[in-house]
This record gives structure tokens, C-alpha cells and sequence, in this order.
């Protein structure tokens, strides 16, 4: 829906359907880690008045997408370095267990035919951060939904994935996309194969990677370590 569409909207439903666009912009990679949001252009571009505006921006900000900074406005959260370990970490076994358990739901022919469909566009990629971040959150979604472990989902979901994804698809090398790429291949082959054990392993061994690099990066690629 495009923000012109939306000036009808009651004021609670405005409110909500810019958090929505700009929340999808930040989990897709519209928005850029660090980048300042301009209230400006976004009443510009939205048709809204600068208080729908700014509760968008403190809602986003309560989900910790965003940042409230003192004479700058909202600026797109950057995760730290602390953060993104401690993130790594959790993933690493939570992901895990979601391919586990969708290598285990493999024999329901669809889903199996949907991990084919989406090894065969992971085939297809080319080494860029945009396609590298969208087929990892393609990855995630297909576990979750295969594996159909709604208390996992749920756990997951809290986490930020996506935009823990974007903040490392800023930050790899050529060689490591292709590496990434091929990690993610393995998992895929391990669910559409059915096994469970494989797939787990390979999982984790992706996450740890990505983890690992991410902790090798300059402080620059990071956000302010927050007290508490």
C-alpha cells in the first residue's frame, strides 16, 4: 500500500500503518543501519502530520528498531558488538533446533519441494548483501514454518532476525557471501533430505561462522554498547 492510500486513516491506524512501512524498510534493507530517518520526507512522502510521524518513530523505538537520538531525531538502530555475540549465540541454538525440526516434517512433499525451490534460487544468487539478506530471511521463514514449533517461532520473532541479517549482509566480503551461500545450501540439501542431525549441524556451523565474522569487524560496524 502506498503512503499516499493512507491519509484516510483514523489517527491510531496511521500511526500503525507508517510503523509498519518504515519497520519494513529497516527488515528489508531500505533503511540502512546508522541511516537518520528525516521526519521531513516522510510527511512528505506519507501525507502524514509530524505527530503521526513521531509516535511511528516511538513505537519503533520501544521495539528497539530505532534509535530517539537528542537533536537528530530517529536513527536505525545499529546492534553492538556485545549484542550481536550474545545474538549469535542464542541463534546458533535456537536455528539449530528449527532445522532439526524441519528436516524431520521433510517428507511432507510440498515443503520438501519448497526447500528444492529455494536451494535452486540460492543456486542462482549472485554475491551481493541485498540478495545474500533476503534468501537468509527466506531460509528462516521456510525453517519455522516447517518445522511448525509455534513456542520456537515465538522466541525467534523477539530476536530481531532480520535486522541482525541486514547489519551482517553490510559487512561480508565477496568470499564470505560465497561461503555463506554455500553453508546455506548445505542446510537446505540436510532438510529436503530429511535429516535431522545434518541439518542441526549445519545450522549451527552457518551461525557461528556469520558470528565469527561479525566479531572480526572494526567498531566502527557496530552500535553503542547500552547500559544495563
Amino acid at each position: 500500500m502506498e503512503f499516499q492510500e493512507r491519509r484516510k486513516t483514523p489517527r491510531g491506524g496511521s500511526v500503525e500503518q507508517l510503523a509498519t512501512s518504515i519497520r519494513e524498510g529497516i527488515l528489508r534493507g531500505r533503511y540502512a543501519q546508522g541511516q537518520r530517518l528525516i521526519e521531513r520526507d516522510l510527511i512528505e512522502q506519507s501525507g502524514f502530520g509530524r505527530s503521526t510521524v513521531r509516535e511511528a518513530f516511538g513505537r519503533l523505538a520501544s521495539e528497539g528498531l530505532v534509535e530517539l537520538v537528542p537533536n537528530r531525531g530517529a536513527t536505525v538502530r545499529r546492534l553492538s558488538r556485545k549484542e550481536l555475540v550474545e545474538h549469535f549465540q542464542i541463534r546458533e541454538l535456537l536455528e539449530g533446533l528449527a532445522a532439526r525440526l524441519a528436516a524431520g516434517s521433510a517428507t511432507d512433499a510440498e515443503l520438501r519441494r519448497q526447500a528444492l525451490e529455494l536451494r535452486t534460487e540460492l543456486l542462482a544468487d549472485r554475491d551481493s548483501g541485498g540478495e545474500f539478506h533476503e534468501r537468509e530471511l527466506a531460509l528462516h521463514r521456510m525453517l519455522m514454518t516447517m518445522g511448525a514449533n509455534a513456542q520456537l517461532s515465538r522466541l525467534l520473532s523477539r530476536m530481531h532476525v532480520p535486522l541482525s541479517t541486514a547489519q551482517v549482509s553490510q559487512s561480508l566480503s565477496r568470499e564470505q557471501f560465497q561461503r555463506a551461500r554455500q553453508a546455506q545450501l548445505e542446510v537446505l540439501r540436510a532438510v529436503a533430505d530429511g535429516q535431522p542431525d545434518e541439518a542441526e549441524a549445519a545450522m549451527r556451523q552457518h551461525l557461528r561462522q556469520m558470528g565469527q565474522w561479525m566479531q572480526a569487524q572494526p567498531d566502527a560496524a557496530f552500535g553503542a554498547e547500552r547500559g544495563g
